[in-house]
């Protein structure tokens, strides 16, 4: 894979978290059960009356708003949050928590492997993927290497065309619209 760059997220490992003063929100990805385990057993002193666990689903955003929006819409200063889960999964978590106001310094993200997002920057379609490198747009069929930009804006990858030089598709016709066109 490529160097990393300024904009590749850093995850925490569980074994480092440290729970600050105040209330701390956990919301946990259910995918790996080992990995929730794990994470319960570390904060097995915290309240785990804010210590939320989502199942994979269709519905998580609304879930996840729900439970965010209720415990965070009326809270005082003080409150952190902890998300664990694959990549898609924090990140629409964090967007959430920043929607209500939590900055980026109150939230830990502690990484288990899996999906991640990619967005082709071709046809701007978003999709998972288990790959680390390389990828096809689920929208458009082009071939995208995966690249180590990561922006936190939309929650993924960039997804870049891998083989330029034998774009064709329709990539192809659009090269000759704009070549009819000059």
């Amino acid at each position: 894979m490529q160097e990393h760059m300024l904009s590749t997220p850093v995850y925490q490992n569980v074994h480092d978290l440290q729970i600050l003063h105040g209330k701390t929100l956990f919301l946990v990805q259910s995918s790996q059960p080992t990995a929730v385990q794990h994470i319960q057993q570390k904060m097995r002193d915290v309240d785990f009356e804010n210590f939320f666990i989502f199942q994979d689903s269709a519905i998580w955003a609304e879930q996840i708003q729900a439970v965010v929006f209720q415990c965070l819409n009326q809270a005082q200063a003080g409150w952190r949050a902890v998300i664990h889960g694959e990549e898609y999964f924090i990140w629409l978590v964090d967007h959430a928590l920043r929607q209500v106001g939590l900055l980026k310094d109150e939230i830990a993200r502690v990484l288990i492997e899996g999906k991640r997002n990619v967005y082709c920057v071709h046809c701007f379609h978003m999709q998972n993927s288990d790959s680390e490198e390389f990828c096809q747009c689920e929208n458009c069929g082009v071939d995208l290497l995966i690249r180590s930009h990561f922006s936190e804006r939309l929650g993924a990858y960039m997804g870049v065309c891998a083989n330029a030089e034998h774009l064709g598709g329709p990539y192809q016709k659009i090269k000759a619209l704009e070549v009819s066109h000059v």
